[in-house]
């Protein structure tokens, strides 16, 4: 009897924590400044969905699906494991034009950073290029 009110006791603290800490992600989660969209499955993303209209000859479906969705201003995906923000419109590229560098910052995705070769400048000593080794992974196709 005594192990049973034991479990019992685990079980409704269990029970109460895991509640508040849903929902307390709820209310983060709702409260964030972030673009409408979804971000699809973990890691997959909407990657699956894009590829399927790139592969259908007409990528573009893929983005004006979502701006007819979510917003024609921006929204926010998941594309090959990296979360994104779309800006389209004459608003999202006049701000993306306007503030490159200050507010906006160029990447590229970690696959493709594994997978094509960017010669790099130094940032140290900008006279001496710093060239990064081609990946392996390249090596195989060619």
């Amino acid at each position: 009897m005594d192990i049973f009110f034991s479990y019992l006791i685990y079980f409704i603290v269990f029970s109460i924590s895991l509640a508040i800490i849903l929902l307390a992600s709820r209310l983060k989660s709702s409260s964030s400044k972030l673009p409408p969209g979804r971000k699809g499955w973990p890691i997959i993303g909407e990657s699956l969905e894009f590829a399927f209209a790139a592969s259908m000859g007409n990528p573009e479906r893929f983005i004006k699906d979502r701006m007819n969705k979510y917003s024609p201003e921006v929204f926010q995906t998941s594309l090959f494991g990296e979360n994104m923000a779309v800006m389209c419109g004459d608003a999202g590229n006049k701000f993306l034009f306007s503030n490159e560098d200050k507010l906006v910052t160029t990447w590229w995705p970690n696959f493709m950073k594994k997978i094509l070769y960017f010669p790099t400048l130094n940032i140290d000593n900008p006279s001496t290029p710093n060239l990064l080794k081609p990946p392996t992974a390249l090596h195989e196709f060619l």
